[in-house]
């Protein structure tokens, strides 16, 4: 079956960007594969909840920090302002993009249907196989350190991926500012 699409969303009253956010946008891109960007719509929501200064703020430092190389691929920036109007802008986007782009299958479909490959061998699975080792260790380490029961209640109340080794994971950037009064 062929995507007529691919949605990104990115919630614009997010302060900044977390760990966790750049490791699914990293996910994001390796399942996507760059053919694929033509396909893609990068979607800031809650639009409607954030002042147009922040709105802009936000983005601007989306496309040019995190968004760049998706849409030098051809990817587009969309925002979904939570009413009906601005869903069904995305989706026709969508739908006439599909119709002039045949090609561009995601990287995990190629990988998986044409090729045949189990998911672990995927570009995306030997990522995530990278980053379930890499939480292996950290838990090693930390029981190591400290009891057991309070290591389960770390994993289960915090961004583990904050506290891995990565120096990427480490850059925040402050893109939502509450509006005064």
């Amino acid at each position: 079956m062929k995507l007529g699409g691919v949605l990104y969303l990115h919630d614009a009253t997010n302060p900044r960007v977390t760990g966790s956010a750049r490791k699914n946008l990293k996910m994001f891109l390796l399942m996507c594969g760059d053919a694929a960007m033509s396909k893609t719509v990068l979607v800031t929501t809650k639009c409607d909840l954030v002042s147009s200064e922040t709105l802009e703020r936000c983005e601007a430092d989306m496309r040019s920090v995190f968004w760049n190389k998706m849409i030098n691929l051809g990817a587009k920036v969309l925002r979904f302002h939570g009413d009906s109007k601005s869903a069904r802008s995305i989706l026709q986007d969508i739908l006439q993009r599909k119709t002039l782009l045949d090609d561009g299958d995601l990287q995990i479909q190629i990988e998986l249907v044409d090729k045949g490959m189990e998911l672990g061998k995927t570009k995306v699975g030997e990522k995530l196989t990278k980053s379930m080792k890499q939480a292996a260790r950290l838990l090693k380490l930390l029981l190591g350190l400290v009891s057991a029961p309070l290591i389960l209640v770390f994993l289960f109340n915090s961004d583990v991926s904050h506290h891995l080794p990565d120096p990427v994971f480490s850059m925040t950037f402050p893109c939502y500012h509450p509006p005064l009064g």
